[in-house]
């Protein structure tokens, strides 16, 4: 197996091998890690230079204000940023608190606050408050789920976010493929 990371390499393990007992035969959960593995491969089929997909990023809002964004297309200016969400967890009551979280970062930017994003090796790309986002989503199938989703499905429509399931990410890397032509 090869995986970019542990943390993608366990969770396959994970998915592939371990059996939750709590979860009922009928309801599969699906793991931000599975997503984010999901839309690395759609970013990969789409030939966007590697260079260009910025994995783990943080948005830098103001002088002190920070969020974790999972993906970044970006070469010194950034023109789309793509977050993972799964509904489709055992536990997902605290998923719409994180969205808020992550919301309310967004919406500083959003707003015109000035913001930056720094990947993982320190390298700093500028933003524009009309960047592309993005949201791919393991959608929801228990009414817990989506209670959850519909939670934060106010948010995502707040941000001006374009919202996916997870069976589009094709839709997400192929609009990233052709904003990367510009970089």
């Amino acid at each position: 197996m090869i995986a970019n990371d542990a943390q993608e390499a366990l969770a396959f393990v994970f998915e592939q091998l371990i059996v939750d007992p709590v979860e009922s035969p009928k309801h599969r959960s699906v793991t931000r890690h599975a997503l984010q593995s999901h839309m690395r491969r759609a970013y990969q089929e789409a030939d966007i230079a590697e260079h260009l997909v910025r994995a783990k990023v943080q948005l830098h809002v103001g002088a002190r204000l920070q969020s974790p964004m999972d993906f970044a297309i970006a070469n010194g200016r950034v023109v789309q940023l793509t977050q993972t969400w799964s509904f489709r967890l055992a536990q997902v009551d605290e998923v719409p608190d994180r969205v808020k979280s992550w919301g309310y970062a967004i919406g500083r930017f959003r707003d015109g606050e000035e913001a930056r994003v720094v990947d993982a090796f320190g390298n700093v790309s500028r933003i524009t408050r009309d960047v592309d986002l993005e949201v791919v989503v393991a959608p929801p199938e228990t009414p817990e789920e989506m209670r959850a989703y519909e939670e934060a499905e106010q948010v995502f429509e707040n941000l001006g976010a374009e919202v996916h399931s997870s069976q589009d990410v094709g839709a997400v890397s192929t609009k990233a493929a052709e904003l990367a032509r510009s970089l």
